[in-house]
């Protein structure tokens, strides 16, 4: 009896430094740190495999995460850029759109020989004719200042204008058409409207594509023009009504291809009377002030509220899922 018991013993003792191996190998070949974070594990052909561990969720400040506030303290739908940018939304012309339908389309388009199609363009059927709003949301942002060598060499210019905003940068991230005295109440959701691979975007009517289809000679671009004066903008007129009626303009992007989006505005009656063209890397609110933002917008800023008090995860870069 005495010897069974003993053998009990040295089982129960094997069985228990295997399991203590075991942990401690699993320990060593888990790159997961403390905290859960997302590791990557290279694989025989050379691949990464992601391995993802869900992280501690806890309270995170808003600086940590990089995200800016209101005054209300509620974050942005985004990331906020560099310090000292600022954004306004400018009237700039007044288009005139014949039969209310707007056509959205990649700026490149307008440059090409071959002729634009409505099975090339995003239609938006206002079903009103006449004159319409064109603004744009134009972000001024603080560059860095020239560095002395530049400065010495920039003196001698005699032409030069000391009132110049050379430490400032400037380009377009919305562009918006809507019926006159016309106020929007609600913005509906994000909703794709070009491709574009140089970031141009362009807006004309439906009366220019029939025009064009009429008239424009065989390799002839509708814009024929490059930007001139600094300005990230070319307005034309091309159909045989007076006014205003394409405009091609520059996002401001880097390389590579990307999607662009628009939202449709609606009055308090839910009749559409607005199109916002909008770059998505900068805050709705901080420079649409009209109507109650795109479900877009409010949905990301719920996801950063959760990450700051801690209900939603943060990823090993900080950044909230």
């Amino acid at each position: 009896m005495r010897v069974n018991r003993q053998l009990l013993l040295v089982c129960l003792a094997v069985v228990f430094a295997m399991l203590c191996a075991a942990c401690v190998s699993d320990a060593e070949s888990d790159p997961a740190t403390e905290d859960g974070a997302v590791t990557d594990d290279a694989t025989e052909d050379g691949s990464v495999a992601r391995t993802t561990i869900v992280p501690t969720m806890r309270p995170t400040s808003a600086d940590d995460l990089g995200i800016a506030l209101d005054r209300f303290g509620r974050p942005y739908d985004n990331y906020w850029g560099p310090e000292g940018a600022i954004a306004e939304m400018r009237l700039l012309t007044r288009l005139q759109v014949p039969g209310g339908r707007i056509e959205l389309v990649e700026g490149e388009a307008f440059q090409r020989a071959n002729p634009v199609t409505v099975s090339d363009t995003t239609t938006i059927d206002f079903r009103e004719s006449g004159e319409f709003d064109l603004r744009i949301v134009w972000e001024r942002r603080q560059v860095d200042e020239p560095d002395a060598d530049s400065e010495s060499e920039s003196e001698s210019d005699s032409d030069s204008d000391s009132d110049s905003d050379s430490a400032h940068e400037e380009s377009i991230l919305g562009v918006f058409v809507g019926l006159q005295d016309r106020t929007v109440a609600r913005w509906g959701s994000f909703a794709n409207a070009y491709e574009s691979s140089n970031g141009l975007g362009g807006i004309t009517t439906r009366s220019v594509l029939d025009w064009a289809d009429r008239n424009a000679e065989p390799g002839e671009p509708l814009i024929d023009g490059e930007f001139i004066d600094g300005r990230p903008f070319i307005l034309g007129d091309l159909d045989t009504e007076p006014g205003r009626d394409i405009m091609l303009f520059d996002h401001g992007v880097g390389r590579g291809t990307r999607d662009f989006v628009y939202t449709r505005g609606f009055d308090e009656d839910d009749r559409l009377v607005a199109i916002m063209v909008w770059d998505q890397r900068f805050p709705w609110r901080l420079a649409v002030s009209e109507g109650t933002p795109p479900p877009d917008v409010t949905e990301r800023e719920d996801e950063l509220l959760d990450c700051i008090e801690g209900r939603r995860l943060i990823d090993k870069w900080g950044r909230c899922t």
